[in-house]
């Protein structure tokens, strides 16, 4: 349970890694996190000052339950009224030596 609590709030980080990226946006947001048959799946729908609302949807199987096992997968879906995206990682590995031990490894 604790590991999928972990992969949940990696999850809730790459999201806002990503919409970090993007241009600067207030006004309403929500999260919420859902795991289903091993699937964790972390949403947040934000309403723009112009009204537009985007979704961003980041979801990861965790395999074995395990953090990080390799060949997981993990998949991100925006949309919006004039913002759509995709973008799929495959699990390599976890990091174990150097600078970045204890990180997953995707690409």
């Amino acid at each position: 349970m604790m590991r999928k609590i972990f992969l949940a709030i990696v999850l809730l980080v790459v999201i806002a890694a990503l919409v970090g990226c993007g241009p600067a946006e207030e006004g309403a947001e929500t999260t919420t996190t859902t795991t289903t048959d091993g699937t964790t799946a972390v949403t947040t729908t934000t309403t723009t000052e112009e009204g537009e609302t985007i979704t961003t949807t980041v979801t990861g199987t965790d395999g074995t339950g395990e953090w990080c096992p390799e060949g997981g997968d993990w998949t991100m879906t925006v949309t919006g009224t004039e913002t759509t995206g995709e973008a799929t990682w495959k699990v390599d590995k976890l990091i174990t030596e150097g600078e970045y031990a204890g990180l997953c490894h995707v690409v």
